[in-house]
């Protein structure tokens, strides 16, 4: 798996980092006087906090090249959309996405993956919007997972990058109404997706929606996708060069920085 960056027209495919650091900024911040202390919630409206990450890999001239490309301007002043290789392999959207903080809040759930504090309840005929604009890659797996109760359809809509559909709409039912996980895999997103947008109907609860680059179902985990990172600090070293393609590999560290 490799880490993927760029914005939902084209996503770039960086080697996958030897080493990558997940760094969130202070949730708290605190003030002190004699024998106390207060804490004070700095985070943002949809509960989370804005992350950084210190990324290390060894690659050839391609994957350098990107990632010097981002820190230069060569694509464009950004923001961009960042998949690390551990969210790829997890939950690609974004934390908030991850926990249903931009829907309104049905209360605790207790599902399979565990006991959400936040859900959502009574999915009408209507399909509900569980998370949109989701990167895909073309050509590879996806998988989309909710946990749910009731008679619930989840729903998996490819889109261009203009919006329109692409192929025809995965729709899978769930197996009777008691709570379970609900997954659907597509082995290989089509040529002209762009993003993928995930819906359900027919749930008295809903929690943990996860998507995966995998062709199988994962344990759900907190979302680690990013939709506005900048790329900063790009530093390279060079080890070698190697004989038969005359390619030239570095020892490269960069800093993305999660904005807005």
């Amino acid at each position: 798996m490799k880490d993927f960056i760029g914005t939902l027209a084209r996503m770039y495919e960086v080697n996958w980092a030897t080493s990558i650091t997940e760094i969130p900024e202070p949730r708290y911040s605190y003030q002190k006087a004699a024998a106390k202390t207060w804490a004070f919630v700095q985070a943002r409206p949809d509960e989370t906090s804005l992350r950084e990450w210190d990324i290390n890999l060894t690659s050839g001239n391609a994957s350098t090249s990107i990632l010097m490309g981002y820190a230069t301007g060569e694509y464009g002043p950004g923001p961009f959309r960042f998949v690390s290789s551990a969210a790829a392999l997890t939950n690609v959207l974004t934390p908030a996405q991850s926990r249903l903080a931009s829907k309104a809040n049905g209360g605790t759930f207790s599902a399979p993956s565990g006991t959400a504090q936040r859900s959502l309840i009574t999915g009408t005929a209507t399909p509900t919007i569980i998370a949109d604009q989701i990167p895909v890659i073309p050509g590879k797996p996806i998988t989309a997972t909710v946990d749910a109760a009731g008679p619930t359809i989840l729903e998996m809509d490819f889109r261009t990058i203009i919006g329109a559909r692409v192929g025809t709409l995965k729709k899978i039912e769930a197996d009777g109404v008691l709570a379970q996980r609900i997954s659907g895999t597509v082995p290989v997103v089509p040529a002209t997706a762009r993003y993928l947008q995930i819906r359900a109907t027919g749930f008295t609860s809903l929690a943990f929606p996860q998507v995966t680059y995998t062709p199988y179902v994962v344990p759900w985990a907190v979302g680690a996708g990013a939709t506005s990172v900048v790329v900063d600090s790009v530093k390279r070293e060079i080890i070698r060069t190697q004989k038969k393609s005359h390619d030239t590999f570095w020892r490269v560290s960069a800093k993305i920085m999660e904005v807005g």
